[in-house]
């Protein structure tokens, strides 16, 4: 027996109309013209999509009259009579959102919305014109112009409570005058207003702009607005920004990478910043004496000018981010100061840093009075200053200076050259990423920048040879298999904080080692003994280079030594210098060294007889050419007892042991970072054995 399926069919070819009476449809109906609704209600159209043209014209104008949430081609809403938006739904228990696909039209003093007790609609998407003639679309869902094959026009006169661009190519404000009255959302697309067709921002309403979205021209602002940025991305702002600086009043960066300014901006009650808010060009001004919020102190800062007009005395008065502060103690300590600018820009040298040898981050400190008149003295102020340090990231700032980080200190630039201030200890905060110290006693405005004392600028150039990856006839070259062999870098995942000799070196944390410079053969340790003062000896950890340079984990040959490990004012100069290595034997400069500027340039050759104690004896000899014999540290030592480790240390013995030799038959075939791979190619063979029995003691 076959279903019999009941439709209620109504064919509208001209005009139908329904008066005094409610609209209940159960079945469906097929609009090819117009449907008026002039009084009563529509309580149910159970289909999903209505064609034609539907008007709801209802009169009364304290009568509520529902609008069915469903699909229409085209939606007309007139005269005073309310209408409200229901909230049926889908089979899926979802609400579903009433849809326009040809044109939404509200005329005559019409109220169109989403509020009423016990309705919770969802939001209104329009998606071709619409027209709004002296007319309300009220409620707290948004009327969504929503495109993403053509542009829209949009012909408003009337008011919005929330009015969604969502047009990628874009909403053309083709008849203009009508109001926001809460919020204003640009989410994709550009929102192409202009003077001749502009709008207004009515008092206390909130402008929020997505990534991938814009205001073509600024609207008129009745009083105050707040905006939002959003989405994944970066953004320049556009037309939402005010002109009159006290008409902004909250202001939240949240969107994931950087707003860029394209005009001045000011704040005048909240600043919260998610991302990096970059001022390079126009000043971001805060009026509000209460600190700016950064919700992400691993990523979130202002770089740029900014200026804060209100600065309170006896607290931080914070810039650009959590770390960056001025602080008054009272009323004479802020002398006749009423705004302060800092122009601090996020991994920029310093403008007067030629050499770039100071921390990636300027400092440009100003002051003004009641009058606007700059200020340079009479005042004194704790300042405190960050800056960005991880080994490991992109945005690092500190410019190779991290095995100096205890030293860094600020300086101000006096014309000609840099002037040591006595600023604090810099603290690192690690889980975010941060260096920050504080000056004191800042008592002038001017420019600053991070760096090392200028009363300590000395060197060392040395470079040594290893016999185990010496390349025969390479006339000084080595192999570089720990750090591009079969393996993969060994230098990172074979490095042990508790191996010798990489345990010597004190105040080192290995997890902050991510990369090591290209070419390198392994590490060594470089340490350097007082010669007066046997208590003062301090160690390097660094890198030997493929032609024998042994250079830092920048890669740089200038090996710094810091104000911490030896300060000449307290101090001889003179240091006896050992170079450690895991399996070659040790060695010592034959006479101290001076750590003095003046031998900056000096190259120390440790694979020289005529330079390291005990040499030709305490050396190997790997190459003969015609006019030099080559000379390298010899292979073979496995440090496992105490003997062992006292021979390297006092570099009393170059030669093997037993030991040293025979526990690589043990490990034949094993592959790593291993203390008796003589070789240094990352897998025990017989070779490595060959080494240290040719370098035993007789």
């Amino acid at each position: 027996m076959k279903k019999l399926i009941l439709h209620i069919a109504i064919f509208v070819l001209g005009v139908a109309f329904a008066n005094s009476q409610t609209l209940n449809s159960s079945g469906k109906i097929e609009n090819m013209g117009t449907i008026k609704i002039k009084s009563g209600q529509v309580t149910k159209l159970a289909q999903d999509t209505i064609d034609g043209r539907f008007e709801m014209l209802q009169q009364p104008l304290n009568t509520f009259f529902s609008v069915p949430n469903i699909v229409y081609g085209q939606l007309v809403i007139k005269n005073k009579g309310k209408k409200i938006i229901l909230d049926e739904k889908d089979q899926f228990g979802r609400i579903k959102k009433l849809i326009v696909r040809d044109s939404l039209i509200m005329a005559d003093s019409a109220r169109f919305g989403v509020n009423y007790i016990g309705l919770n609609p969802e939001v209104v998407i329009a998606q071709s014109s619409v027209t709004n003639n002296e007319s309300a679309y009220q409620g707290k869902r948004d009327l969504v112009m929503q495109n993403y094959v053509m542009q829209q026009d949009l012909l408003a006169n009337g008011k919005f409570s929330r009015l969604n661009i969502d047009n990628p190519f874009g909403v053309n404000v083709k008849t203009g005058g009508f109001e926001i009255t809460e919020k204003l959302t640009l989410t994709k697309g550009e929102l192409q207003n202009s003077t001749a067709n502009n709008f207004t921002m009515k008092d206390s309403t909130e402008i929020e702009r997505f990534v991938g979205a814009s205001l073509a021209e600024t609207p008129k602002f009745e009083n105050n607005v707040n905006i939002t940025y959003s989405g994944v991305g970066s953004l320049v702002t556009s037309g939402e920004v005010p002109p009159n600086p006290t008409t902004l009043r909250n202001l939240k960066v949240n969107n994931t990478d950087s707003l860029i300014l394209s005009k001045n901006i000011t704040v005048n009650d909240t600043l919260q910043i998610r991302a990096k808010l970059l001022a390079l060009a126009d000043t971001l001004t805060y009026t509000n004496s209460r600190n700016p919020i950064y919700l992400d102190s691993s990523y979130s800062e202002v770089s740029g000018y900014f200026r804060r007009t209100s600065i309170p005395t006896g607290q931080n008065v914070v810039f650009h981010n959590p770390y960056t502060f001025v602080n008054f103690a009272d009323a004479q300590a802020i002398g006749s100061i009423q705004e302060i600018l800092l122009d601090i820009r996020y991994r920029t040298f310093h403008k007067y840093d030629v050499s770039n040898s100071k921390v990636q981050r300027s400092f440009d400190f100003y002051a003004f009075d009641i009058n606007g008149d700059e200020i340079f003295g009479g005042f004194t102020a704790d300042f405190g200053f960050g800056w960005r340090v991880d080994t490991n990231y992109w945005n690092d700032e500190t410019n190779q200076l991290i095995s100096s980080f205890n030293e860094l200190i600020l300086q101000k630039w006096n014309g000609l050259d840099y002037d040591d201030l006595e600023s604090t200890l810099p603290a690192l905060d690690d889980p975010n990423n941060w260096g920050h110290s504080n000056y004191f006693t800042l008592n002038s405005t001017g420019s600053y920048a991070i760096g090392l004392s200028s009363l300590l600028s000395i060197f060392v150039q040395s470079k040594v040879l290893l016999e185990g990856s010496y390349i025969p006839n390479s006339q000084g070259r080595m192999r570089m298999d720990m750090w591009n062999g079969r393996q993969g870098n060994l230098l990172l995942t074979g490095l042990n904080q508790n191996q010798f000799p990489i345990n010597l070196v004190k105040n080192i944390d290995i997890t902050q080692i991510k990369s090591v410079p290209d070419s390198v053969v392994d590490w060594v340790v470089v340490e350097f003994r007082n010669s007066t003062d046997p208590n003062l000896k301090f160690s390097k950890l660094l890198l030997v280079r493929y032609d024998g340079r042994i250079v830092d984990i920048y890669g740089n040959p200038n090996v710094r030594i810091s104000k911490n490990e030896f300060d000449p004012k307290i101090h001889d100069s003179s240091f006896d210098v050992v170079i450690f290595h895991r399996n070659h034997a040790s060695v010592k400069s034959l006479t101290p060294i001076e750590l003095i500027a003046e031998n900056n340039t000096r190259e120390y050759n440790f694979s020289s007889t005529d330079f390291v104690m005990g040499a030709p004896a305490s050396l190997k000899l790997v190459d003969i050419s015609t006019d030099k014999n080559i000379y390298a540290l010899r292979a073979g030592y496995y440090v496992n007892d105490t003997q062992s480790l006292s021979n390297m240390l006092n570099v009393l013995n170059p030669f093997t042991q037993r030991d040293d030799h025979l526990v690589v038959w043990n490990n034949v075939s094993t592959f790593g970072y291993m203390m008796f791979d003589y070789d240094m190619d990352g897998i025990i063979t017989t070779r490595d054995f060959n080494m240290s029995w040719n370098n035993r003691e007789e």
